[in-house]
């Protein structure tokens, strides 16, 4: 893929919808459905997650970690990349962009 991961800009929008302030070197948080995602907003390791990195759960379980280069995520029945970027997708209407 080129670019940005397409679960990772949708992270990105998500964030941003949100209204949540820059990183700036700190662990950013929410949660959305079954979804939680943690970023790592430093170039060092932080809480087990490494730097600029997403942190994804699915029902409390890890699911995935996600950076610029790519990454990997669960790819269960109900978890899996394409049902993460349609519950994040879904919290963006739900924040009202579309």
């Amino acid at each position: 893929m080129n670019g940005l991961p397409e679960a990772l800009a949708v992270i990105a929008e998500l964030h941003d919808a949100l209204g949540l302030p820059p990183l700036n070197g700190a662990i950013g948080e929410y949660q959305f459905a079954e979804w939680r995602v943690r970023l790592n907003g430093a170039g060092e390791e932080q809480d087990g997650i490494p730097p600029f990195t997403a942190s994804i759960e699915f029902n409390g379980w890890p699911a995935g970690l996600i950076d610029p280069a790519g990454g990997v995520i669960a790819a269960g029945e109900l978890a899996n990349e394409d049902t993460f970027i349609a519950a994040a997708r879904a919290a963006l209407r739900e924040a009202g962009v579309s």
